[in-house]
This record gives C-alpha cells, structure tokens and sequence, in this order.
C-alpha cells in the first residue's frame, strides 16, 4: 500500500480537477490503478466480447419502446464492476463554503 506522503500527492494533485469529467476521469483512474498497485485497463478492441477491463466499454441500451441505442460505460471489469465517473463542478476548496 502506498505510504502517507503518496496518499497526499494524489489527493493534493486530484482535489482541484474541475468540471472536466470526460478529460479528466481516464487519468484519474488509471493513476488511481497505480497508486493502489493494480494493472491498469486494457486497450479496447473492435470485438466487444475480448473487451473485460476497458475503458468506455460499448454497451446496448434497450429503450421501452422497443429500440435499440448504444451506450457506453467509463470503466468496466466483467465480472467484477462497472464504474461511472462522477465530477461536481466546484473545486475542493469551495465547497461548503458560503459564496460573499
């Protein structure tokens, strides 16, 4: 596990990232992968079904009415998870402040 002076370098160098979730989420996490010592995901291909730990994975979307549309999932592992990044638009330091 990384030690204090790691864990503040991440935190320190992520906690002003802004309102930039499609840039900055793919760093992010193959960062956060190596902070805490896990393979990164792999490259996509064109064949969805050798895509097991990828970023942006391709997914069908069946809509109510019958149609089909695609979508796609920020950072997918079969078996194991599907993570969608989220990102508010205030930097670390304003919030919960109260704006004069």
């Amino acid at each position: 596990m990384p030690n204090r002076n790691a864990t503040q370098d991440f935190i320190s160098r992520w906690q002003q990232s802004d309102a930039a979730e499609r840039a900055n989420y793919a760093p992010f996490l193959s960062e956060l992968c190596d902070f805490l010592e896990v393979d990164r995901p792999d490259p996509s291909t064109g064949i969805e079904d050798f895509n097991i730990y990828v970023y942006d994975k391709s997914v069908e979307i069946r809509n109510l009415d019958g149609t089909i549309s695609r979508g796609f999932i920020d950072l997918y592992k079969k078996g194991h998870f599907v993570l969608e990044a989220k990102q508010g638009s205030k930097p670390f330091a304003l919030q919960g402040r109260r704006q004069q």
